[in-house]
């Protein structure tokens, strides 16, 4: 897993990723606001939000290696209020949700997609980085 303690406030944080991800050439495929729906039945938490990214091109590769793989994509990511109050980003790695397949293509996208994705985080949780235009 990345991680990562961003020095942003959560929304921020949240937006710095999206750019990331956009200027990677992935797609956010569902953007999960899961304190706001624990909120829905009266749960009160801290903040937690659930991204879900990847490219069809990306996943038409794994399918054709095996298409039970499609289980294993697209990668989250978690953006959260931690206790101690900082604000952290959790990423899977897509060469351990792909390494538990034989299929050495799919351990090869997975090794591919792994420095994309802590680039996204990278970029997004650094003070060093620009924001993303």
């Amino acid at each position: 897993m990345f991680r990562a303690v961003s020095p942003y406030d959560t929304e921020t944080t949240v937006h710095r990723l999206k750019q990331a991800i956009e200027a990677e050439g992935l797609l956010l495929l569902c953007h999960i606001p899961a304190s706001t729906n624990a909120a829905k039945i009266g749960l009160s938490t801290p903040f937690h939000q659930v991204l879900e990214v990847f490219h069809p091109a990306y996943a038409a590769r794994v399918w054709a290696a095996r298409e039970d793989a499609g289980i294993s994509i697209p990668v989250r990511g978690h953006v959260y209020e931690s206790t101690d109050g900082s604000v952290r980003v959790d990423w899977q790695r897509p060469s351990v949700n792909l390494g538990i397949y034989p299929e050495p293509e799919l351990a090869a996208i997975g090794r591919e997609l792994d420095p994309v994705f802590e680039r996204i985080v990278q970029t997004a949780c650094s003070e060093s980085h620009a924001a993303v235009p």
